[in-house]
């Protein structure tokens, strides 16, 4: 088997940037990020350098035309994958009405227009708003990466889950973004207290449950399922072969555990 480079040839490795292209990338995982601006040629990037390497190892084994990305805050995401993927279509969407000026700079620098379609005010949490974009964008044509970079919250995330989940091909890919919110602890740039103060969204579940069901589910039904794949801040589940009917999947329907009902537990 062919070894694959981890980033893409000609990209500019800094300490905390990575350049692919004309396009910089502000590699930044902690709060100074939401007072941080990007530009049409400057992106601030909430992830790790592992996150841009496991997206551009994946375009490599696999064909990513047609993609979902949930979540545009400062752009830098659908900047990223429209360079590494060169899509048919990628749609962006986020729940914020304010448009991001440096990705629509992007996009008119790079004639995307058709291909890399944002959308504001769209909250992941509607299913039939998600619904109706996905058939009016992609119309029967299926998906091959879903990404999750939004909310982060338990109910939204296992909602656009259920909700686009089923457009994916066999084979396909689903992205959760940062599912491990809920048991984060010592990293230098979280506040002390982050645990004790009960996380992201106290009182509220972890997005953990969510990553349960979906192992449990790969375990029971690994047609819809075939794979749950978990590091501390990305779940990536494959698609299985079996066709689910959009208008009615949820999750919970395809795992069983010996008659105990499944409900969050932490």
């Amino acid at each position: 088997m062919e070894s694959v480079s981890e980033f893409p040839p000609g990209a500019v490795v800094g300490k905390d940037s990575i350049r692919i292209n004309d396009i910089q990338f502000k590699i930044n995982y902690s709060a100074d990020m939401l007072t941080m601006e990007s530009a049409a040629e400057s992106f601030v990037l909430p992830k790790t350098f592992e996150m841009v390497s496991y997206y551009y190892r994946l375009g490599q084994t696999a064909s990513i035309k047609n993609i979902v990305d949930l979540g545009i805050f400062k752009g830098g995401s659908a900047a990223l994958f429209h360079l590494l993927y060169r899509p048919e279509k990628l749609v962006a969407l986020d729940i914020s009405d304010k448009r991001e000026q440096a990705l629509d700079g992007y996009i008119e620098k790079h004639f995307a227009r058709d291909t890399l379609r944002p959308f504001y005010g769209y909250d992941q949490g509607n299913g039939p708003r998600l619904q109706e974009l996905i058939r009016t964008e992609f119309g029967a044509v299926p998906l091959d990466l879903v990404v999750d970079d939004a909310s982060h919250a338990y109910s939204l995330t296992r909602a656009s889950f259920n909700t686009l989940f089923p457009y994916l091909r066999p084979g396909g890919t689903y992205v959760i973004e940062d599912w491990g919110w809920a048991h984060w602890d010592g990293w230098a740039h979280m506040p002390s207290d982050y645990q004790q103060s009960g996380g992201l969204f106290p009182g509220q579940p972890a997005m953990t449950n969510l990553i349960f069901e979906l192992i449990m589910a790969a375990a029971t039904s690994p047609g819809v399922i075939a794979r749950v794949s978990v590091t501390f801040n990305m779940a990536v589940i494959e698609k299985g072969p079996d066709t689910v009917d959009p208008l009615t999947f949820d999750v919970g329907a395809y795992h069983v555990a010996r008659g105990h009902q499944w409900q969050p537990i932490l």
